[in-house]
């Protein structure tokens, strides 16, 4: 009997309690591990059963079957059997003609008429009557004192005009009550 052979009898022998398929891998890589284009290494002791399984996460529940259900957020209730109209009525004056111009009203008195014109008020004594007697008015003080005290009334506007008109009436009312008047 050739050594080779009696090598592998002996190794099957010893490799008796193994898996069949593992006896003969056992085999070959005795056979073959002069031969220095293959190089196995013997597989490692785990393997000798079965390779341990891969571990896996589970899926998440809803993916045992069938993927999850798409969410989806309810359409508007109006759009459950037709869409809503999508047209925004036009301002009501629109609907037949365009609408009236813009104006501002006019004053009210300009409606029919002018405006009367704006007059300042004449004093309130000289609305019905001239004034009432005792009063005495700058033209009639002017008056009086010119016929009193000779005084031409020009001269006496003139000092009206360059003092006080009270300072100069003051001196004047003097004059004519002095004078006898």
């Amino acid at each position: 009997m050739h050594r080779d052979h009696f090598c592998n009898l002996h190794v099957l022998h010893a490799d008796a309690d193994l898996p069949l398929d593992h006896q003969r891998v056992h085999l070959f890589y005795l056979r073959n591990q002069t031969d220095t284009n293959l190089k196995f290494s013997p597989p490692s002791p785990y393997y000798y059963q079965s390779p341990p399984p891969p571990v896996k996460s589970p899926p998440p529940p809803y993916y045992y079957h069938s993927p999850p259900p798409p969410v989806k957020s309810p359409p508007p209730p109006y759009y459950y059997h037709s869409p809503p109209p999508v047209k925004s009525p036009p301002p009501p004056y629109y609907y037949h003609s365009p609408p009236p111009p813009v104006k501002s009203p006019p004053p009210p008195y300009y409606y029919h008429s002018p405006p009367p014109p704006v007059k300042s008020p004449p004093p309130p004594y000289y609305y019905h009557s001239p004034p009432p007697p005792g009063e005495i008015t700058t033209s009639t003080l002017l008056l009086l004192i010119s016929t009193t005290t000779k005084i031409l009334p020009s001269t006496i506007l003139l000092l009206i005009s360059t003092t006080t008109t009270k300072v100069v009436l003051s001196i004047l009312l003097f004059i004519t009550t002095t004078s006898g008047v």
